[in-house]
């Protein structure tokens, strides 16, 4: 199981960025912005570690096909074997 904080800053630092950056620029509060920030990096770790599964298997990111359905089996498992503290994760610990 894969588990680090992204980017390497605790889920209390990565709030108080987000905070600091919304006053400065003056951004409304947004309930769901950590959940969305964790998913943008979810989805980043997935595709960099699928880069080695799918040359196994004579593929790349860039000739997969819509529909796929091994390709969707091996992103499905790695985003399964994926954990890491993120933002969202301050919500529950912050609470």
């Amino acid at each position: 199981m894969l588990f680090f904080t992204i980017p390497f800053q605790t889920a209390q630092q990565l709030q108080a960025e987000y905070d600091e950056r919304r006053r400065r620029l003056n951004y409304t509060y947004h309930m769901y912005a950590g959940f969305t920030y964790d998913a943008a990096w979810s989805i980043a770790v997935m595709l960099n570690k699928s880069i080695p599964r799918l040359r196994s298997k004579n593929k790349t990111l860039e000739t997969v096909e819509y529909g796929d359905k091994e390709v969707a089996e091996i992103m499905t498992d790695i985003l399964f074997r994926t954990d890491f503290w993120g933002m969202s994760v301050c919500k529950v610990v912050l609470v």
